[in-house]
């Protein structure tokens, strides 16, 4: 759910709140605690973080898109009545289509995967495995959004174009840092 915080400290509650977020978002594990054990749990959570700073979730944030606007950004409180809207559950419906969607690779687009992946790692040495199963990730969910099971050439690069000017925006240390892999059904 949305949700926002204000300046101040940490309770000690909040803080072990922030690490249980912190561990679901870069293992998709959830611990339960038992009194006496704590008990991992494997989960399937998407998380969305905005940040208008520094996001306290450094370590755990798959792709870092800074903002770009053409006009005023909503407040905090209107960005949040927005999410209480009637199109979250249609929004939350079809995220959820979206992962458990089947999809398929063929062997072509495979190759154009693995030939731009070889080249970007000789360019870019900071790109590794991690920074590919991104790109699947988002391959796959483009391809998606135009209704299409498989991925092909052409939506291979298409998010080869949107990763571009998504890089473009990032301070030039943070521009190869996508880390973590994604949620995958």
């Amino acid at each position: 759910e949305a949700w926002s915080m204000a300046p101040g400290t940490l309770a000690p509650a909040g803080f072990a709140n922030l690490q249980a977020l912190q561990t679901v978002m870069q293992r998709q594990t959830v611990d339960y605690d038992f009194e006496y054990y704590t008990l991992p749990q494997p989960s399937c959570t998407a998380v969305t973080v905005l940040s208008a700073g520094p996001s306290l979730f450094k370590d755990a944030v798959d792709v870092s898109l800074p903002l770009a606007p053409e006009r005023p950004l909503a407040d905090a409180a209107d960005v949040a009545a927005m999410a209480e809207g009637n199109d979250l559950p249609a929004v939350r419906a079809y995220l959820a289509a979206a992962q458990s969607a089947d999809f398929h690779i063929d062997e072509q687009s495979a190759a154009v995967m693995e030939a731009a992946m070889t080249e970007q790692m000789a360019r870019d040495r900071a790109t590794d495995v991690k920074t590919f199963h991104v790109w699947i990730t988002l391959a796959r969910l483009v391809a998606l959004s135009h209704g299409e099971a498989r991925l092909s050439a052409k939506r291979w690069a298409e998010m080869r174009a949107l990763e571009t000017r998504r890089a473009a925006r990032l301070p030039p240390r943070a521009a190869a840092a996508t880390s973590a892999p994604l949620c995958t059904a």
